[in-house]
């Protein structure tokens, strides 16, 4: 008779505690074998990404190292700096860092402004050797170059060696518009109380030296190593082709007291005389096309309270040749007629409280030609917007020759308000005393600047001539 609820219990079969103990090891054994290979191919994949990583960040130094060497123009080097920064970065031999100037792969194959590096590095092994002898390396491949970044520079000092933006005694700077740009390819070196102020970049290659209660603030920064921007118009601007003096000799102009003169239109040639007025004289230029030639030291001289008209329609070309140039004093104002004005080894002069304006004027200087105004003498003058010459650029205002070394000065209250650019890549620019400057819509490009006492300038920028900073790019 069976009890209710009663538990009835099966006995284990002889041996079969035994086997099941036996599986369980089994399974156990191979479950971690399974495990330590998945620890250890972890372990070797891990340092090999690692490995990879450092490698490619070597890579990217290497080419970087690489490209700056082609940067400064030592291309011998190339090779030699991207092996210097990939052994020192990678752990690598040399011959495991292979330099390609140009690339021979990717985006910029064929572009010698770019260098490309690849970097091969073989890679501990820890377990996966147990399993696998074959190679374990990593390769990162990186491409660095040169390329421009466009700037809105305002203000250019050219000169990499000398002189740059200098500024002493209670003298202003300033650049105005859309990102306007200060830039010294050498230093900015200001003493005493001094202003420097840009809307977009204040910069330099070689650094500011300051001394004083010295004011730099570009409002989108300021750098003090900027790379150096190499002349804008060298291949794209061309001088004028300047012909002889013409041999013929008319006789010279002089009009003095009360008296007038009318010039007719035509080609008026000078040598050792040319125009002179003084007193309360006036010369009319009439309507039409003219040539003046001043050569063999004639010059155009106004002194005293005279007076220049023209026609609506005059137009002239001026050529000074080895002579006494363009002079203004007392109180000399001159509305230049359009047209050029060229200077060989001849000069500007105003002075006390002359004034000379125009709208669509050219001036060029070569030689020892310069401009020059002492006292209030001043000029406000807006440049061409079409083609003077063959090979001009529009918007030039003035054009100092490469050859010309000569300084530009603005002396005492002296001053101008012009529009359009001033590119003088070989000359200086001086301003003393009191005098202030303002382009009005233009820029300024200099071999230097030269700021004393009270000076102050502020260029509103315009491009006209299109500046843009080299700057070395990491690009693949």
């Amino acid at each position: 008779m069976t009890t209710p609820n009663a538990r009835i219990t099966a006995s284990p079969v002889p041996g079969q505690r035994s086997a099941m103990r036996g599986q369980v090891l089994i399974i156990f054994a191979l479950a971690s074998f399974v495990l330590i290979g998945f620890v250890a191919l972890s372990i070797d994949t891990g340092f090999l990404m690692a490995e990879r990583r450092q490698v490619q960040n070597a890579a990217d130094v290497a080419a970087l190292a690489a490209a700056k060497s082609l940067f400064d123009g030592n291309t011998a080097q190339i090779t030699a700096s991207a092996q210097s920064y990939g052994v020192a970065n990678a752990d690598v031999p040399a011959g495991n860092v292979v330099v390609n100037w140009p690339p021979v792969s990717g985006a910029y194959v064929g572009h010698a402004k770019y260098v490309q590096v690849t970097i091969t590095k073989d890679v501990e092994k820890f377990f996966v050797g147990a399993m696998y002898t074959g190679p374990w390396q990593v390769a990162a491949t990186a491409t660095a170059g040169i390329d421009q970044l466009r700037a809105n520079i305002a203000m250019l000092a050219l000169n990499p060696d000398a002189g740059g933006i200098r500024a002493v005694g209670n003298a202003g700077i300033s650049a105005t518009g859309d990102e306007a740009t200060i830039m010294s390819n050498y230093t900015l070196d200001l003493t005493g109380n001094v202003n420097v102020s840009a809307s977009g970049y204040v910069n330099a290659n070689d650094g500011f030296d300051t001394t004083g209660n010295i004011t730099v603030q570009g409002a989108l920064g300021e750098s003090e190593n900027t790379p150096e921007v190499p002349d804008p118009l060298v291949g794209t601007l061309s001088a004028p082709a300047i012909p002889n003096c013409p041999g013929r000799d008319d006789a010279g102009i002089s009009v003095s007291g009360n008296n007038s003169e009318t010039i007719l239109p035509g080609t008026h040639v000078f040598h050792g005389d040319g125009i002179s007025l003084t007193g309360n004289s006036t010369l009319n230029i009439a309507s039409g096309d003219h040539e003046f030639w001043f050569c063999d030291g004639a010059s155009f001289r106004m002194a005293g309270n005279q007076r220049i008209t023209k026609g609506v329609n005059t137009r002239v070309t001026m050529h000074f040749i080895d002579g006494n140039g363009l002079r203004l004093t007392g109180n000399s104002s001159w509305s230049l007629p359009r047209g050029e004005y060229y200077f060989v080894d001849s000069n500007v002069e105003y002075t006390g409280n002359s004034a000379l304006t125009r709208t669509d004027v050219f001036f060029y200087f070569s030689g020892d030609a310069s401009m020059r105004s002492t006292g209030n003498g001043s000029f406000g003058f807006t440049a061409p917007s079409t083609e003077v010459y063959p090979g001009y650029l529009p918007g030039i205002l003035v054009f100092a020759d490469w050859n010309n070394t000569e300084t530009f000065r603005w002396v005492g209250n002296s001053g101008t308000s012009s529009g359009g650019a001033i590119y003088l890549p070989s000359a200086t620019m001086e301003m003393v005393g009191n005098s202030s400057g303002r382009i009005i819509q233009g820029q300024l490009i200099a071999d230097r600047f030269s700021f004393t006492g009270n000076a102050n300038i502020s260029v509103q920028y315009q491009q006209v001539i299109d500046l843009s900073n080299p700057r070395l790019f990491l690009v693949e």
